[in-house]
């Protein structure tokens, strides 16, 4: 439970910059649906990198993470690998897509993503500093 809030605090502080950042530039500018897309596809690029930067340099813990005292272990193991970081920040940018079908799939799986079985990823909680 405590990685979906996790999420919900890394998703929140992502979509509060990327709406600042969509209105300060629609009110310069005429937002044509092009633009928008565009813009869209520009804040899921930014999301995506902010967890791979993540994964790579912090062994994926992010924001969200360090607030509900949580990190990402592999094999018991923090892991930090440029091969680990793309695939676990690609795999979790598809499943976030997903929307209420990843949450539903979320909530049945007991809590654990599709992913997390095929990266061999299980979560510790941490007492003290990350």
């Amino acid at each position: 439970m405590r990685r979906l809030i996790a999420i919900i605090i890394d998703y929140s502080i992502f979509s509060i910059l990327h709406t600042t950042i969509m209105l300060n530039y629609s009110s310069k500018n005429i937002m044509t649906t092009n633009k928008f897309v565009f813009m869209t596809c520009v804040g899921l690029t930014i999301f995506w990198f902010y967890n791979f930067i993540c994964d790579l340099a912090f062994s994926g813990t992010t924001i969200g993470k360090y607030i509900v005292k949580i990190r990402l272990c592999r094999n018991n193991v923090r892991h930090k690998s440029f091969k680990f970081a793309l695939g676990h920040s690609l795999l979790k940018q598809m499943f976030l897509m997903t929307s209420w079908i990843g949450l539903l799939i979320y909530i049945l799986s007991g809590y654990r993503t599709p992913y997390d079985r095929f990266l061999n990823i299980t979560l510790e909680q941490v007492e003290g500093e990350v």
